[in-house]
């Protein structure tokens, strides 16, 4: 009897873990997609000024210029979460911000004289 008992927390344990991980999965999914779906937006505004012929003149061109680089970044962002580059990303960034920190507290720490 205990043996079930204890299949049954162990299984509940992995349905609420495999909800949360579904919970977010979910959420990173939607904010790609506001993401990609600014990247559409900011690829029409360029389309229309270079159509209009606006890209390179004096008012519009930082418009033109910006619209290009955010789709640009969008693409890449959603290049690198397809590919298994992220997590490598993510632990090159772990590493740096922790000898960052490490750095910092030996910078705060008092120096001792001799």
């Amino acid at each position: 009897m205990s043996d079930q008992k204890t299949d049954s927390k162990t299984e509940q344990t992995l349905l609420k873990v495999a909800g949360y991980e579904g919970a977010g999965k979910k959420q990173f999914s939607g904010r790609i997609c506001i993401l990609f779906c600014f990247a559409i937006a900011a690829f029409g505004i360029y389309s229309l000024l270079v159509f209009l012929g606006l890209a390179f003149q004096k008012g519009y061109s930082g418009l033109a210029s910006f619209s290009m680089g955010f789709v640009f970044a969008a693409l890449l962002v959603g290049a690198l979460y397809t590919s298994s580059y992220m997590a490598k990303v993510r632990a090159a960034k772990r590493r740096l911000f922790c000898k960052l920190k490490r750095l910092n507290r030996e910078k705060s720490a008092p120096h001792k004289e001799n």
